[in-house]
């Protein structure tokens, strides 16, 4: 019965009236305290590490740029459709127009 569906009022309240006590598996003996609500079992998030977020972003962010400029083909871009011709690129290596 360790199925986040048990932590429901009704059914609770159904199984008190059948007789039954919640159980601390750990303790190994009944415990009179009822499943805390949701808000109460909400846990803090994780760590946030703001070094690695910086370089995780920095990273993310010069892809973003690459693929945006270039059209740098991955695995969640279309593969371009064999009828059409691909264009000529109008920005020469430094990102300037012909």
């Amino acid at each position: 019965m360790a199925d986040k569906g048990h932590s429901s009022k009704a059914i609770r309240i159904w199984l008190r009236r059948k007789g039954h006590r919640p159980h601390d598996a750990r303790a190994g003996r009944s415990d009179p305290r009822p499943v805390p609500a949701r808000q109460q079992r909400r846990r803090r998030p994780p760590a946030f590490d703001r070094k690695s977020y910086k370089r995780r972003n920095v990273v993310r962010r010069c892809f973003d740029r690459l693929r945006q400029w270039r059209g740098i083909a991955t695995r969640t871009t279309r593969p371009p459709s064999p009828t059409r011709q691909p264009s000529p690129s109008r920005h020469s290596c430094c990102g300037r127009g012909n």
